[in-house]
């Protein structure tokens, strides 16, 4: 199953759960973005890295796509166990070689 795939199921009521914390919290309120942006980028996006944590041991996925208002934004998405998906930061694409789509 694609990653995206299984992150709608699991926003949708599927089977596991979606965790954003505190550091997330703060960097949507510091940038300008809500919570429902996230949920836009994993609807309207698209995964443009993926990274391996060596501390925590698991596959983070860069997912780059559009905040509500259609304005570039990504998020940064930690797999966890058993259905688990962390939000793990939210930022403005400013780095042209690695995304499509900057602000």
């Amino acid at each position: 199953m694609k990653i995206l795939q299984e992150i709608k199921k699991v926003l949708m009521g599927g089977n596991g759960y979606f965790v954003i914390g505190h550091h997330v919290k703060k960097r949507l309120l510091d940038r300008g973005y809500v919570k429902g942006d996230i949920i836009g980028v994993i609807y309207n996006g698209n995964v443009v890295e993926v990274q391996y944590d060596q501390t925590f041991k698991t596959l983070k996925y860069v997912i780059a796509g559009s905040d509500l208002d259609g304005h570039p934004m990504v998020i940064v998405v930690a797999r966890l166990p058993q259905h688990v998906f962390k939000v793990v930061t939210v930022m403005p694409p400013l780095d042209k070689n690695r995304f499509d789509r900057c602000i």
